[in-house]
């Protein structure tokens, strides 16, 4: 039988294990020959290992409990600092019983020796270094993880805390209501056995509000937040004001001091490279001119273009009506919410062969005509500061889908369990979310929706 839960209070911190932190790792890790309370290296011994109780989800008797808190990464698993020479072992490394035990009992000369080192170990950080020392000249240094991985199986030759030999994360702290945070992890902890992630209605399996008190700023969103802290945000505010950053901005190849080339804009129009910032509006400046002669109108428009997604917004551009070099521009509504290359594109829709556009020939060239580069344009950008984040925004998967379209975030909190996990969470386990910040943001009636069984 399965119980669906729903619970929304914000609770406990998170603590970070580094490199020597100790952590009250019940077990250890021998290198052959070993049995119970150790993991076997080499496929000896019975998994034993436990991180023991992480102080999350206490209190009131509801057989699966969601709590809101503060973390930091604890590395998931324990490691050690082997010297195969043997000599002034550390002490969080310490020899078995039999600490060398070798294959055969006779060698040759320079045959080399095989065996099992049977070390036990006091917690440490999976990156602490093996030390390969052969011959005092040839010495090589590797990662304990790294080491293990390279020759054994993990699961069956040596066993991770959590099995996926990932990090994982620790509470500390108490739950409440809400959470004031500024640049701050915040997570979830579920307890149940066998939870899965279900189908939870049209907002999706999490939802939670937001509030903010940050200013006006340019460049970066005021607050941004990473479900599974895995650096994709799920979603940041990106409100645009009506204020400009900056000053106007070209692209990297053009080169205003090399501008002497006077194109006529045509109906399939030219485009521009270019790297824009993070922002929801830009302001699209051409340098153009009438063309002498011209008596007709055309209609000249700009428009952005991300060539990973397709999407497109476009604004009309002011005709000039000089037959000089003259700046015009228009405003265009348009999300960026991570800068990388985009497109910005001028084209007359009338094809009337009125106007010309100011550009260069001279290497390096980000200008195409077409598919072909041709030339760079006098095309321009400036983004508009995201206005201040001061209002309470209420979060679920639609939004995250809005700001992320083609992310399913159900189905990636339910891959995150199964691998770090494997969906027990009867110690509990931890959701976690990252909220970067500019200015204090208040997290609060948080809700998360997951199944257990009975």
């Amino acid at each position: 039988m399965k119980k669906r839960e729903r619970f929304g209070k914000l609770t406990k911190k998170l603590t970070k294990r580094g490199r020597g932190d100790k952590g009250g790792m019940g077990d250890s890790i021998g290198i052959g020959g070993m049995g119970r309370d150790s993991i076997g290296i080499g496929g000896m011994g019975r998994n034993d290992v436990s991180m023991g109780k992480n102080d999350v989800g206490t209190g009131n008797g509801i057989d699966s409990k969601i709590f809101f808190i503060f973390f930091i990464a604890f590395l998931i698993f324990v490691a050690f600092f082997v010297i195969f020479m043997l000599s002034g072992a550390s002490a969080a490394v310490k020899p078995g019983a039999q600490a060398v035990t070798l294959t055969k009992s006779k060698y040759f000369p320079g045959e080399i020796l095989q065996g099992f080192l049977n070390l036990s170990l006091d917690e440490e950080p999976s990156n602490s270094l093996v030390k390969m020392d052969k011959d005092k000249q040839n010495i090589q240094n590797i990662a304990l993880l790294e080491f293990l991985q390279s020759k054994l199986q993990a699961g069956k030759d040596f066993f991770c805390t959590p099995l996926s030999c990932k990090d994982y994360f620790k509470t500390i702290g108490n739950s409440s209501e809400s959470k004031v945070v500024k640049n701050a992890s915040i997570g979830v902890v579920l307890e149940g056995k066998n939870v899965e992630i279900g189908e939870a209605g049209e907002a999706g399996i999490i939802q939670f509000d937001v509030t903010g008190s940050s200013q006006k700023i340019c460049y970066a969103p005021p607050v941004k937040i990473d479900v599974l802290a895995d650096g994709s945000a799920e979603w940041a505010f990106l409100e645009p004001s009506n204020e400009f950053c900056g000053s106007s901005t070209a692209s990297s190849c053009y080169k205003a001091s090399e501008a002497d080339k006077s194109f006529i804009i045509t109906y399939d129009g030219y485009c521009q490279s270019v790297t824009l910032p993070i922002s929801g509006r830009f302001k699209i400046l051409a340098t153009v001119k009438k063309a002498e002669g011209a008596t007709g109108s055309g209609n000249l428009t700009v428009s952005i273009i991300d060539t990973s997604s397709g999407e497109e917004a476009s604004c009309d551009l002011p005709e000039p009506s000089e037959k000089t070099w003259t700046e015009k521009n228009c405003i265009v509504d348009f999300m960026v919410a991570e800068g990388h290359e985009y497109l910005i594109c001028i084209a007359d829709t009338e094809g009337s062969n009125a106007y010309h556009i100011l550009g260069e020939q001279k290497e390096p060239i980000c200008g195409y005509v077409g598919e072909e580069k041709a030339a760079d344009f006098a095309l321009f950008f400036q983004p508009a500061a995201i206005t201040a984040f001061s209002k309470t925004i209420k979060l679920n998967e639609t939004a995250f889908s809005n700001y992320n379209p083609g992310k399913n975030l159900q189905e990636e909190v339910a891959a995150y369990l199964t691998e770090i996990y494997g969906n027990d969470c009867l110690s509990g386990c931890i959701i976690p979310i990252t909220i970067s910040s500019t200015a204090n943001v208040t997290i609060s009636n948080f809700h998360f929706f997951y199944y257990t069984q009975n």
